[in-house]
Parts: C-alpha cells; sequence; structure tokens
C-alpha cells in the first residue's frame, strides 16, 4: 500500500488516518510454507514526527490457517497486532526494517507492505496444535489417533529400545 505523504509533510504532528484491507498475495503472504492467511487488514495512521521522519502505527488483524504440528488437521488462529513501525529517508533497497531507523522511503511516498508483511509473519506462531492432548499420527500406517486406534501397532513389534529392559525389572 503506497501512501502519499505530501498533505502531512510540512508540519510535525500531523497525520494520516489509514483503513485497509488486502489480500494475503498482497502482503506475498500466498508464498508462506503451510500458512493460509485471510480477513487481513489494518487501521491506524501515519504520523509525521519531524525531521522528514514517520511512525506507522496501528493494528493488524488477519486470520492464519495452519495444519496441526502433531495431526495435520488445520487450526484457525485469529492474530491482531499493535504496529509501530519508524520510517526514514533513504534508499528503497535497504527497505527490510532491519536496522536501527527502521523502515525507508524515497520521495513523497510510503510504501507499508513490508512493515505489515513483518509484523504478521513475527506474531505467527511457528507450530500450532488443535487440541492440547492432540495424539498425533500412527508413525507406521499414519492414522489419525484423535479418530481412532490403529491395528497396525498389533502386526508391527516395536523397534529396540535401550530402556526396554527396564519393563523386565518392574
Amino acid at each position: 500500500m503506497l501512501i502519499d505523504i505530501t498533505s502531512i509533510s510540512h508540519g510535525m504532528g500531523d497525520y494520516l488516518s489509514l483503513e485497509w484491507t488486502a489480500r494475503p498475495d498482497e502482503l506475498n503472504l500466498d508464498t508462506q510454507d503451510d500458512a493460509e492467511y485471510s480477513a487481513i487488514s489494518f487501521t491506524g495512521r501515519l504520523e509525521n514526527s519531524g525531521k522528514n521522519q514517520y511512525i506507522l502505527s496501528g493494528e493488524v488483524s488477519a486470520v492464519s490457517t495452519t495444519p496441526c504440528a502433531r495431526c495435520l488437521m488445520p487450526v484457525t488462529n485469529p492474530l491482531s497486532i499493535q504496529v509501530r513501525e519508524p520510517y526514514s529517508p533513504g534508499s528503497l533497497e535497504s527497505n527490510t526494517g532491519l536496522d536501527a531507523e527502521g523502515y525507508r522511503y524515497e520521495g513523497h511516498v510510503i510504501n507499508i507492505r513490508q512493515a505489515l508483511h513483518d509484523n504478521l509473519l513475527l506474531a505467527s506462531p511457528p507450530k500450532l496444535i488443535c487440541q492440547t492432548d492432540c495424539q498425533g499420527l500412527c508413525p507406521t500406517c499414519g492414522q489419525n489417533l484423535n479418530l481412532g486406534h490403529c491395528k497396525c501397532a498389533d502386526d508391527h513389534p516395536s523397534p529396540v529400545s535401550p530402556f526396554d529392559q527396564l519393563k523386565t525389572l518392574l
């Protein structure tokens, strides 16, 4: 999302109110590994903080759906993240937000897509499980053990474990 800052560039404290709804591909979230994002929206403001510095602040919200880390069933995760990112003049090629000054802009246009993308990814948990007592999948046949036990555990002996001797002692 490109924002023209000409109207707020002359006075410190001037701001623009922002409301934006996006598709995952607009924030480059459609290429993420297993997560699917929907209902992405941003509400906030872009404020002139003086000396050609601007502050993006507000809330980005989305709904992500990822496979459970144990049984691979879809898990829906609503996200609501507070965003506060500084923008300084500079080259757009270094617009990663990784340096001390935050994100960069050139001319009278600020692109907030990278900041929203980064905040959503950082707030998304790396692994989700569908329920705290998720049984996962059978390692032999792949049966979802939450839906029922499989018969393959009876057919295949368990591999030899160094703790098997403890069973005989108890």
